[in-house]
């Protein structure tokens, strides 16, 4: 779990019973960032994933995993060093059978660092 030692978060809101708005802090001193890559350093896109899915478990009280995803864009490079607070907005809905649909974004200011749509994450 990268929580607490690569991110934390600042803060959190619901928006509604199926949204929630996080705001995280990046640890730019973290380890990660020491082959990712030295001297320029990049949030690794599974780490954005990872975020996504601590927060959402963190949310439903109860451990997931990733099973499908439809569509994901990784459309900006986030270096800590310039961005390292992020904004997740996550919109989920419980599709049954302990299964949950997903559309995220991860954005700072005005840039957009991932899209995630029709993801599907299952209950352990």
């Amino acid at each position: 779990m990268l929580r607490d030692s690569f991110y934390s978060i600042i803060s959190q809101t619901q928006q509604g019973e199926s949204s929630l708005i996080t705001q995280v802090k990046i640890n730019a001193a973290h380890d990660i960032f020491n082959g990712h890559f030295p001297g320029n350093p990049v949030v690794p896109g599974v780490c954005m994933l990872q975020m996504i899915k601590d927060i959402l478990s963190g949310k439903i009280n109860d451990g997931i995993r990733l099973q499908s995803l439809a569509n994901v864009k990784f459309i900006a490079v986030v270096d800590p060093t310039q961005h390292d607070s992020l904004e997740i907005n996550i919109k989920f809905e419980n599709s049954g059978e302990n299964a949950y649909k997903v559309n995220a974004v991860i954005t700072a200011q005005d840039i957009v660092f991932l899209k995630i749509s029709n993801a599907v994450y299952i209950k352990l």
